[in-house]
């Protein structure tokens, strides 16, 4: 599957086949983007995080960063956001850069409960907070 490749590739170790790694595990990741019918889950963005964070060198930081920018946009406009990814971002972002993405003063300390509700709409577990809330809401006293 998809996500076992991404998965082999974060965990690449060596040099020479780091950037192989990289360079795999981005053109999956566009590939998957681009495709008609299949299509990321959070998994697969986690999975896409983890390789970036452990095959990207720290020089390339800025087109790393550009490249995280724009996978975390795709996530949360998709609503595939969950604690899972956020704790593979703060393994491989500093403070400034996640305070960036997730607009908090200690970005170290969020959870997906307190981001927009959106950015998590898809994630089976925030489905039933939110009918949860809903059905609680409506129950007589």
């Amino acid at each position: 599957t998809y996500n076992s490749v991404l998965r082999v590739c974060a965990s690449t170790k060596g040099m020479s086949e780091q950037r192989v790694a990289l360079s795999l595990a981005m053109k999956v990741f566009r590939h998957l983007i681009q495709h008609d019918t299949i299509k990321p889950c959070s998994i697969t963005i986690n999975l896409f995080f983890k390789a970036l964070s452990n095959l990207s060198p720290a020089a390339n930081s800025d087109s790393r960063l550009s490249v995280i920018r724009t996978t975390f946009r795709y996530c949360c406009d998709r609503g595939l956001l969950n604690d899972h990814i956020l704790r593979q971002l703060k393994l491989g972002l500093t403070a400034a850069e996640m305070k960036e993405l997730v607009g908090f003063e200690t970005p170290f300390e969020v959870s997906v409960k307190q981001l927009p509700w959106e950015w998590s709409s898809a994630s089976p577990r925030r489905k039933r907070q939110h009918r949860r809330k809903w059905y609680n809401s409506y129950i007589p006293n």
